[in-house]
This record gives C-alpha cells, sequence and structure tokens, in this order.
C-alpha cells in the first residue's frame, strides 16, 4: 500500500532576510524528506521584505477523480535565487505584487495561508 500524499501546508513569510531565507534554503533542502518523515509538504504562498511583496493566487488543478482547491505555492529555488541576486520580493516575476506585510495578509485572506512566519 502507498503512503497517503503529503498534506499541502502553506506559509506566509512576513520578513525575507537571514532567517526566512535560510529556513527556505533547508526546505529545499529537506523537501523529500520532511514530505515523507512528516507527512506535509511546505508551500511559500506569500512572501515580503522591507520593499513590498508577492502573493500567489494560483491554484491546482483537478487531479484524477478529486479536485484539489490548493495553492502551488512560488518555486523555492528561484524566490532564493531572485533575493540572493539583491532583488526585493516585490520585483519577484510571479504573483501578485503587495505593498507589504498588512496587504499580502489581506490578499491571502484568513484561509489562505496555514503558517504565517513574521521576522520583522
Amino acid at each position: 500500500m502507498e503512503p497517503p500524499a503529503p498534506a499541502t501546508v502553506r506559509l506566509a513569510l512576513v520578513g525575507f532576510g537571514n532567517v526566512n531565507t535560510a529556513l527556505l534554503r533547508i526546505e529545499l533542502a529537506k523537501r523529500d524528506v520532511i514530505a515523507r518523515d512528516c507527512g506535509v509538504r511546505l508551500v511559500v504562498v506569500g512572501v515580503c521584505d522591507s520593499k513590498g511583496g508577492r502573493v500567489d493566487t494560483t491554484r491546482a488543478s483537478a487531479s484524477g477523480d478529486q479536485l484539489h482547491d490548493q495553492q502551488r505555492g512560488f518555486d523555492t529555488k528561484d524566490l532564493l535565487e531572485h533575493k540572493k541576486a539583491g532583488n526585493p520580493v516585490s520585483t519577484f516575476p510571479v504573483g501578485v505584487a503587495c505593498d507589504g506585510a498588512v496587504e499580502m495578509l489581506q490578499a491571502l485572506g484568513g484561509d489562505g495561508y496555514d503558517i504565517l512566519v513574521s521576522l520583522m
């Protein structure tokens, strides 16, 4: 019997400096272990830094007979490379721009994220 698919846990990150970028580097390196051992798949659906932010508003498509209404999340590797190059999150080419943390959380809505990590 196959193990169940990992549950999606949606992250909203307020602050994208040393701590949250380290968090995403660990998530990227340990993604398979986290899914296997913890039964979760972490996806970033909102992120902001001191210059603004981005919100992922895309939805996954139908899979088999079940519809999945979950956000796909940003590509973690691309997001980290964008920030490492010295670019603000607001210029990341995916998602919808927002002016800051409050606007990001409003755009996500009360049910648009599961965990909020705030380090500003």
